[in-house]
């Protein structure tokens, strides 16, 4: 900043910051390479500029969570076909479950699995992919 951009900004107003303030504005006056003064005087503009207004940081925040909460419901009813389609399936075998050896019992687990995954491949598209993902990643993040 030369010396014809200090002579613009000829009023000096005292604030008052938080310690914890004080420390973020001189990391983003770091980050930015420039000044304390800087960085207050740039906020400033931009919250009366209406660059950055509470309107639209409510709605950028409404957004997000209007896209978290179709993806939760969409995992969900991923979740309930599921587990229907498996409720069907073990009330279709049960009677004959104690005659079965394990063997069969894999075999047949093994086929119910493969089939609903091919199901709700069909009906839901990437949705199965991406829950498989995030459960592997979860699982990785815990270990």
């Amino acid at each position: 900043m030369g010396k014809d951009e200090l002579a613009k900004h000829d009023h000096t107003k005292n604030v008052r910051f938080t310690p914890r303030l004080v420390e973020l504005i001189e990391k983003k006056a770091t980050e930015k390479n420039t000044t304390f003064s800087e960085i207050v005087r740039i906020a400033c503009m931009d919250y009366l500029n209406n660059e950055i207004s509470d309107a639209q940081l409510i709605y950028a925040s409404l957004n997000d969570s209007k896209q978290k909460l179709r993806f939760l419901e969409n995992k969900t009813e991923l979740l309930a076909i599921f587990i229907m389609e498996m409720a069907r399936r073990m009330i279709k075998t049960i009677p004959n479950r104690q005659s079965v050896s394990d063997e069969v019992a894999e075999l047949e687990f093994q086929k119910f699995l493969d089939d609903s995954t091919l199901s709700l491949k069909k009906q839901h598209g990437g949705l199965l992919e991406a829950m498989v993902l995030d459960i592997y990643q979860k699982s990785g993040e815990e270990n």
